[in-house]
Formats: structure tokens, C-alpha cells, sequence
């Protein structure tokens, strides 16, 4: 049987729950509820942005006694129970339920773990990542590493009978929010321990990839030749240090995915052997350079989630060629060119047309999308393909039905089991959900 799993925001779902779950079954087809580790507790979620209202201030937990001494902030024993009460209702209408848990997401308002560093604070001293956000912890942290175990252990145990986990975020950051230093990571002292005990030499590909980022930007003059993926090729035998990095990065994370693989294994067979785990992979073409190891994952995990986001080649690319164009060498669209090319995205839209949103989160050129992309993708999925369930995690965004219809269309025509849809609280109104059309 097909999934058709719909992403639900926690205080929606406690607001109206009787209300929101008769809308599902009456105007849609979905049969899986994903639902978030986190909670934010607000009085008003318009007071917050859309980041926040997703990675949450509280944990849905009921104690905080399984983190010991870590910050963790977790649920008031009421709103545990009404997520227990809105689960078991939501089961008896007929919807199974999956939890969407980032536990590599260890600088929220839920947890202040220190985030991964930027290569600016490793080599100048200065912090790019002001006030506390979401941010990706480092793999190498034995702190952030006991905090991810834990909180995938503690969600197994006091969220009984879900039928499937979703492990997110388990990747290197890849979005340039405060800039480009924020893709040149990580080099902390956990890494460079770590490295050490490998027998790595840390400082050499620490001075390469410090070469590199601040080649990229120092002002220079412009040129107008078109990168080419071969132009990639050459940048690695002339910087060898610049593919160990990447190759140490790797290691790093699958390190941790297995630790949290094996950690839901175990309390899985404790509290809830009848579990099916599974992790969220970004784009498949890219996976290897943001951290994930899509052959380990394979083997770890009953089914996989590739991504086919709309704010890759809608925000991250365009945001990323900004960045690096700003320092005058590159033309920017060339770059956006090559780092399509990169991705395996297929050519550059005629004319990026901005959506004119300032939401945090908001896909700033949403025409950069195009469904022929997940058709490109399969073949970096052809190690996975046949072998497990995959899922394509999906989006919609500004309401766009018809443009959402025809990613459904992709995702059935190249043979994936089912989707993960992300939508927005004013897509699961009353009456969003009725005149939706029976889309979902």
C-alpha cells in the first residue's frame, strides 16, 4: 500500500484535534500522521517564526530524568497527556503515525548544545551564528552524541505504538542563512581529537579548506567562463586535502547514524518491537558531500526518505551563488549554473521569479523547481531502489496544488512507494483542507 504521510504541527493538532482529524478523512486520501519530537509552546504561534513553530521550545516528553544534567526542556504532564490522547484517536480513525525526531539538531530552544562552529569562529575567532537557532550539532561532540542517543531512546519509550521513526537531519549544514562560512565546517577540537586518533592530518586539510573558502571570498577579477563540473574535478587534485575532508566528514556522521540506528533497535525491541525506523536523506545526488552515507543507510534502516526540496534550487543555490558572486570573480548566474550542475537539477529556469515573502523558511524562487528533477535523482537512488521502501519527502509551498499535483505524478511514475508531504498550518485550515480537491 501506498504512504501518504502528511506533516502536522503540534499545536494545530491539540487545538482541534476531532476537527482536523475529520477534514483528513473526508477531503484527503492521507493514512500517516507525522508528528514532531518537538513542541513549541507558545500562546500565540504567529508570535514566532515558522522555524521556530517547527524545531520547537519543549521536547514531547515526559521527564526530563533520562538527559541527567543536559539542559533539556521538556512538556508539562497536560500536554503529554493530550498528545497521547490525540495519537491513540488519530489510530482509531485509521491514520498510523510516524515520528519526525532531529536529533543531530542540538542548538534549539529545546536543547543548547554548542552548535557546529563555522570556519570563520575556527580560524579568526569570531561567531557567525548569533543568538540561539536551530544549528547542527557536531557528530564529533560526546556531548551532542549522548544527547542524540538519549532523546531517541526517551521518544521510543513515551511515545508507545507509533508505527514508524523518522530520524532528520543528520547532515552537515548545506543553507548559507548568515553566509558562506556556515558551509565550511566542521573543525572544532572534538574533530581534530578525532582526526588525530585516525592518524588524519587535520591541520594540513584545515589550511586547504581555509585556502579554498577564502580564495572564494577575496575580491578579484571578474570572469565570465562558465564553471564546468570538470572545473570541480580539478579543484580536487589540486587541493587532495579538500577530499579527505569530505571523506573524514562522512565518516563522522555515519559514525553517529549507526550509534542512533543501533540506540533505536534497542529500545525498539524494549517498548515497541513492531517499529519500522527510518532516516531522511537530503538530495540524493549531494548526500555524499553533506554527510550521508546512503549505502550504510541502507543496511541500518527499513526504509529511506530521499528529499526533493524545493528550496534547493529555490533558496540554498541561489543564496549560495550570491555569496560566493559577491566577491566579484564569479558571475552569478554562471554559478548558479554549475551548482545546479553539481546537484544533477537539470538547466536553469528563463527567469528566476522571487515570491516576495520575507518568511523565514519561505522558498524564495519557487519556478527554480521543477518535478523532472526527482527523474534525475533515481539514478544516485539505484543502490536503494527495490531493495527497501522510499518515500519521497515532498513540499508544498505558497498553495501551490497544481505544482504539488505534478510532483505526485513524478514521484508515481518513477515507482517510489509513497510520500512525505511538508505543508504550512494554513494548508490544514477547514477550509484549506475543502477546497484542497482531494489532493493529498
Amino acid at each position: 500500500m501506498e504512504t501518504r504521510a502528511l506533516h502536522i504541527f503540534w499545536w494545530q493538532a491539540l487545538k482541534a484535534p476531532e476537527r482536523l482529524l475529520d477534514d483528513l478523512a473526508r477531503y484527503t486520501d492521507v493514512n500517516t500522521l507525522i508528528l514532531d519530537a518537538a513542541y513549541m509552546a507558545v500562546d500565540d504561534p504567529a508570535d514566532v517564526t515558522v522555524l521556530a513553530r517547527v524545531y520547537g521550545n519543549q521536547y514531547m516528553l515526559p521527564s526530563t530524568a533520562p538527559f541527567g544534567e543536559l539542559p533539556v526542556r521538556v512538556v508539562d504532564e497536560a500536554v503529554y497527556a493530550a498528545a497521547l490522547a490525540f495519537m491513540d484517536l488519530a489510530r482509531r480513525r485509521g491514520f498510523a503515525i510516524s515520528c519526525h525526531n532531529a536529533p543531530g539538531m542540538a542548538r534549539t530552544a529545546c536543547i543548547d548544545i554548542a552548535g557546529t562552529p563555522t570556519l570563520d569562529e575556527d580560524v579568526t575567532g569570531t561567531r557567525e551564528l548569533g543568538g540561539l537557532r536551530f544549528a547542527h550539532a557536531c557528530p564529533n561532540n560526546p556531548e551532542a552524541q549522548r544527547f542524540a542517543e538519549t532523546l531517541v531512546h526517551a521518544v521510543i519509550a513515551a511515545w508507545p505504538d507509533v508505527e514508524m521513526l523518522d530520524l532528520n537531519h543528520l547532515e552537515f549544514p548545506h543553507w548559507p542563512r548568515t553566509g558562506l562560512a556556515e558551509l565550511f565546517v566542521c573543525f572544532c577540537d572534538f574533530c581534530r581529537d578525532a582526526a588525530h586518533a585516525q592518524g588524519i592530518d587535520f591541520e594540513a586539510i584545515k589550511r586547504e579548506v581555509a585556502q579554498l573558502y577564502q580564495a572564494l571570498g577575496t575580491p578579484g577579477e571578474a570572469s565570465a567562463a562558465r564553471l564546468r563540473p570538470a572545473d570541480v574535478a580539478t579543484a580536487f587534485a589540486r587541493r587532495p586535502q579538500l577530499a579527505a575532508w569530505l571523506n573524514f566528514r562522512l565518516a563522522s556522521m555515519s559514525a553517529l547514524i549507526e550509534r542512533l540506528a543501533g540506540a533505536a533497535r534497542e529500545s525498539a525491541a524494549a517498548h515497541n518491537p513492531g517499529l519500522r525506523l527510518g532516516i531522511d536523506v537530503h538530495l540524493p545526488a549531494i548526500c555524499a558531500l553533506v554527510g550521508t552515507d546512503l549505502d550504510l543507510c541502507g543496511r541500518l534502516f527499513d526504509w529511506v526518505s530521499p528529499k526533493f526540496p524545493d528550496y534547493m534550487p529555490g533558496s540554498v543555490i541561489p543564496m549560495t551563488a550570491q555569496a560566493i558572486a559577491a566577491a566579484g570573480r564569479y558571475d552569478e548566474a554562471a554559478l548558479r549554473e554549475a551548482l545546479r550542475d553539481l546537484c544533477d537539477l537539470g538547466p536553469d529556469p528563463a527567469e528566476y521569479v522571487p515570491t516576495g515573502m520575507d518568511e523565514e523558511g519561505a522558498v524564495l524562487y519557487p519556478n527554480a523547481y521543477d518535478p523532472a528533477i526527482i527523474a534525475r535523482q533515481m539514478p544516485h537512488l539505484a543502490g536503494l531502489t527495490g531493495k527497501m521502501p522510499l518515500y519521497a519527502w515532498t513540499w508544498l509551498d505558497n498553495r501551490d496544488y497544481d505544482g504539488w499535483r505534478r510532483k505526485i505524478d513524478a514521484v508515481r511514475e518513477n515507482n517510489l512507494d509513497g510520500y512525505f508531504l511538508w505543508c504550512w498550518e494554513f494548508d490544514l485550515t477547514h477550509d484549506a483542507l475543502a477546497d484542497s480537491k482531494g489532493i493529498f
